[in-house]
């Protein structure tokens, strides 16, 4: 077995300090060159899909904890080191049963932040799951390999990639699971103000509803974007009472919303048409813009146009922004329904019941 100076703190100190400057950066480089590399997987719209993938891909990560509880099984046997209590044991067993104890604590760490993780991600992101599993154990062989090998200090680099990967987890979760707690709204019209689209007193108004997405060229996951739109659009105009009677449909692909409305109102039963173009929906992350460090949270774009029905007469068109968030605030997608909801509330401004 290779050894390394250990007498002397300082050169301890420097040894492993000298292995940081790579593993640490290496570790965040090596994930997302997969994640560039590894295609998104299917089926994974869901959170509960997530879930059962991060739950699956575990056994993967604990593959180094059965293999030294292997190892040390047979060393025991074959050294006749029955009694644990007798202290009859070569040094690597020993060493074996460090590195199975240690791996333990990192994988209890792992598996407690890998499964709240895993409802945090997109569709399009549920591929970091199999990614963070294969690094995990690859991680524990090479603190294996390196405590056998190269003694106490061989134990550096392994220690230093499995912490870069728990560590990275856990400062996402816990600012994520507090967000309910720091987590601020604010709305913007554009012009503003803006006077109620829905009807309110003794009006009865019946509306129809187009909606369709405006989205960036770049724009990614937007068929998810989209459902969860059409979702927020829907619960909205059900549960708020903005109109008495109102039908939602979905534009179509021709350029021109304008045209859309005059073709698609029947005067004899809508008073209103509206327009809405969704521009974003979805979460928002700002890297060092605050003493937080990291700031994010959801936010949702809206081009809201309104025409009498009768005329196809423009009557205004304006442009909503609302965001929810703060400094610490890390968002996934489960509740972008409900933020395109909130931000509908604000721009049309139902009465309140």
């Amino acid at each position: 077995m290779a050894r390394h100076p250990v007498a002397d703190k300082s050169a301890r100190q420097r040894f492993i300090g000298s292995s940081i400057w790579l593993t640490v950066p290496g570790t965040y480089v090596v994930l997302a060159a997969a994640y560039a590399i590894l295609p998104p997987l299917q089926g994974q719209e869901e959170p509960g899909a997530r879930l059962l993938l991060a739950v699956r891909w575990l056994p993967v990560a604990m593959i180094p904890y059965a293999a030294v509880c292997i190892a040390i099984l047979l060393n025991r046997f074959f050294e006749g080191a029955h009694n644990p209590l007798l202290g009859a044991e070569s040094e690597r067993l020993m060493i074996q049963c460090r590195v199975m104890q240690n791996t333990l604590e990192q994988q209890v760490w792992f598996a407690l932040c890998l499964v709240p993780f895993a409802t945090y991600l997109a569709a399009a992101q549920a591929r970091l799951i199999p990614i963070l599993c294969t690094f995990f154990a690859f991680a524990r062989f090479l603190y294996w390999w390196g405590y056998l090998r190269h003694g106490t200090l061989g134990r550096a680099p392994g220690v230093q990639l499995t912490f870069s990967l728990n560590i990275a987890l856990l400062a996402f979760l816990v600012p994520s699971l507090l967000a309910g707690c720091t987590a601020t709204t604010s709305f913007t019209l554009t012009p503003a103000p803006q006077p109620a689209v829905c009807q309110h007193g003794s009006q009865s108004l019946n509306a129809l509803v187009l909606w369709g997405g405006k989205w960036r060229i770049d724009q990614k996951e937007v068929n998810e974007r989209e459902v969860a739109a059409q979702a927020g659009i829907d619960r909205f105009f059900r549960a708020s009472g903005c109109f008495a009677q109102v039908k939602v449909h979905r534009l179509a692909s021709a350029p021109d919303p304008a045209a859309q409305a005059a073709a698609a109102a029947d005067p004899a039963t809508i008073h209103l048409v509206l327009v809405v173009l969704v521009r974003e929906l979805g979460p928002v992350v700002k890297l060092g813009s605050s003493a937080a460090l990291i700031e994010g949270g959801t936010e949702v774009v809206l081009e809201i146009s309104v025409y009498e029905a009768r005329t196809s007469t423009p009557v205004r068109a304006f442009s909503a922004h609302w965001q929810n968030g703060g400094p610490g605030v890390l968002k996934g997608v489960a509740s972008l329904p409900a933020d395109m909801e909130s931000a509908l509330a604000a721009s049309l401004q139902p009465e309140r019941r």
